[in-house]
C-alpha cells in the first residue's frame, strides 16, 4: 500500500508525490479528566509518535459531531475505518506491544459482549472517576460496598417467615413465602449495582474550589396577606477550572402574613 496522496508531474518529467499523514487519529472531549489523563499518557509514550490526538474543543472543525465524541471516543485508523467506544480503546491499546495479549484477550467472544457496558459505565461516571469530584464517586463506592458486605454476612436477617422485627409493633403484617423474601433479598443487591452503575453526568459538579454566585429575585404583593416572588441564582467556577459545570437554580416563592 502506497504512502503517497497526489501525484504531481514536474515540468522536467519528474513525478513527486505528496506523503499522506499515516497517523492514527484520536479525537476525545480534552475537558474529561480521564480523557485528558489517557491522552497525556498517549502523547508521552514512546508511541506517541504512531497517533494524532485531537481535543473536540480545540479544533474548529472535526469529521464527527461533538456530541458523539463526546458520549465515545472515536479512532480512525491509517485505512480510514473508524472504531468508538471501546473498541477505539482496543486499537489504541493493540500498538504498544506490552498490551497486545490484554486486548487480545478482550476481544474473545465472552468478553468482547461485556466490554460496551463496561466502556458506557466508566464514560458515564468519567468525569468523577478521577479528577477533583472523584471523591463523591469512590465515596457511593465504598457506600454501596459496605451496604452489599453488610447484606452479604446477615441474609438470616432478611430471607425467613418474616420481613420485619419479631417485636410486636404491628400485629396485620402478613408473612410472606421463602421464594418471595429471597427475590426481595437478590432484589437489593440489583438496586446497589443500578446505583453504582448509574450515570452521574446528571450532577452538576463545580470542579474546584472556587465559584462565583449571581441572582436576582422579581416580587409582587398580592394584597396585605398574600405575596409571590420569583428568583433565579447561578453557581458555577468561573472557567477558573476545566469543568465548569454551573448550577442555576429557578425558584417561585409564596408569602402569607399573619
Amino acid at each position: 500500500m502506497s504512502n503517497y496522496g497526489d501525484m504531481k508531474l514536474g515540468g522536467d518529467g519528474s513525478v513527486s508525490a505528496k506523503p499522506v499523514n499515516r497517523k492514527i487519529k484520536t479525537y476525545c472531549d480534552g475537558k474529561c479528566p480521564m480523557c485528558s489523563a489517557i491522552v497525556d499518557r498517549v502523547r508521552h509514550s514512546a508511541r506517541g509518535e504512531v497517533f494524532d490526538l485531537h481535543d473536540m474543543h480545540k479544533e474548529k472543525s472535526l469529521p464527527f459531531k461533538k456530541a458523539a465524541i463526546e458520549k465515545e471516543m472515536h479512532v480512525v485508523d491509517q485505512d480510514g475505518m473508524t472504531y468508538k467506544g471501546a473498541k477505539a480503546i482496543f486499537k489504541i491499546t493493540e500498538q504498544y506491544p506490552r498490551l497486545q495479549l490484554a486486548t487480545a484477550i478482550a476481544r474473545l467472544p465472552p468478553i468482547r459482549l461485556l466490554t460496551p457496558i463496561v466502556y458506557q459505565v466508566v464514560a458515564a461516571n468519567r468525569r468523577f472517576i478521577v479528577g477533583a469530584a472523584s471523591r463523591i464517586f469512590w465515596f457511593k463506592v465504598a457506600v454501596i460496598g459496605a451496604f452489599c458486605i453488610g447484606l452479604a454476612l446477615s441474609p438470616h436477617l432478611w430471607i425467613g417467615p418474616r420481613s420485619y422485627p419479631t417485636a410486636p409493633v404491628f400485629d396485620f403484617l402478613p408473612s410472606l413465602d421463602d421464594f418471595v423474601t429471597r427475590g426481595l433479598f437478590a432484589a437489593l443487591f440489583v438496586l446497589a449495582a443500578i446505583i453504582l452503575v448509574s450515570p452521574s453526568s446528571t450532577m452538576n459538579c463545580l470542579g474546584c474550589c472556587w465559584a462565583s454566585h449571581s441572582g436576582g429575585s422579581i416580587g409582587y404583593r398580592l394584597n396585605d396577606r398574600w405575596s409571590v416572588m420569583g428568583t433565579f441564582d447561578h453557581l458555577s467556577n468561573g472557567e477558573i477550572c476545566t469543568y465548569n459545570k454551573g448550577i442555576n437554580d429557578y425558584g417561585l416563592r409564596v408569602g402569607y402574613s399573619f
